[in-house]
């Protein structure tokens, strides 16, 4: 009987083991999700924070580009 009970404790300790490993694991992999998500975040260029008007002819400046452009091809 003893041994039946020794081999339940470490039966129920392996898996205690294995889970966790799991965790363990799972956490290191949302910390690197959510670092590798901050630094795409903070490439520069990748969106604009805020809105910049143009003033004047820019390289950047094309038509459909900005929210307040209308395309007069699909107005009724």
């Amino acid at each position: 009987m003893e041994r039946l009970i020794a081999d339940l404790v470490l039966i129920q300790f392996s898996m205690f083991e294995g889970w966790v490993s799991l965790l363990s694991q799972c956490w290191q992999g949302y910390q690197h999700l959510t670092a590798v998500n901050l630094e795409l975040m903070h490439q520069p260029g990748l969106q604009r924070w805020h809105y910049v008007v143009p003033r004047g002819v820019d390289w950047t400046d094309h038509y459909g580009k900005r929210h307040l452009d209308v395309d007069v091809e699909h107005l009724r």
